[in-house]
């Protein structure tokens, strides 16, 4: 995809791609040579710190950027206001997928997993934790679109950031209602 795709972006676009892409492969190794692939539990900070790279959603805004056909300059891209916007961006995924996979992740002995994190080390319940998650991606969310939308109608951005903006807000919900009815996501039913 890369191969095919290179000829549809430049060389600003490759470059920030690749560090995105690398960060995620670098934590995911890192949590993996912890021996994070069975039971161990991070704590929160730890999990929350980690988790702005090891999911691969900064990768994924560089692909609606690609489906736009955005050239963002790094000025722009770089832009503490729009970095803001993408990190909020990372965390409504992230939490949002481990809101609806914990159940999937804890059958499989996963412990990288915000719920998990909560129930472990801040001593909640199952349900307790799902309550406190859901109502950080609410947050998190309200806090995202207010912000995106901001940017996608200010005057003063650029129409590519504004594009990108209104690109991720859409991202975004189309992303949790997949999450939120995605097969792959409820135990015990055939993928």
């Amino acid at each position: 995809m890369w191969h095919e795709t290179s000829t549809l972006t430049t060389t600003a676009w490759r470059t920030r791609y690749a560090g995105d892409f690398r960060a995620y492969l670098d934590a995911s190794l890192a949590y993996l040579e912890k021996g994070g692939s069975g039971g161990d539990v991070p704590t929160v900070p730890d999990y929350l710190f980690r988790r702005d790279s090891d999911g691969a959603v900064l990768c994924a805004a560089g692909w609606v950027q690609l489906a736009h056909g955005l050239d963002i300059p790094d000025e722009a891209f770089h832009h503490p206001q729009l970095t803001d916007v993408l990190m909020r961006f990372n965390h409504v995924i992230c939490w949002v997928n481990d809101l609806y996979s914990a159940e999937t992740e804890r059958a499989a002995g996963n412990g990288k997993n915000l719920l998990h994190s909560l129930e472990v080390h801040a001593g909640l319940t199952p349900a307790q934790a799902a309550t406190r998650v859901a109502a950080l991606c609410e947050a998190e969310l309200a806090t995202f679109e207010f912000l995106a939308h901001g940017i996608a109608r200010g005057p003063a951005w650029p129409p590519q950031v504004r594009a990108l903006a209104r690109g991720l807000i859409r991202f975004t919900h189309a992303l949790i209602h997949w999450t939120a009815t995605a097969a792959r996501y409820r135990p015990g039913v055939a993928r």
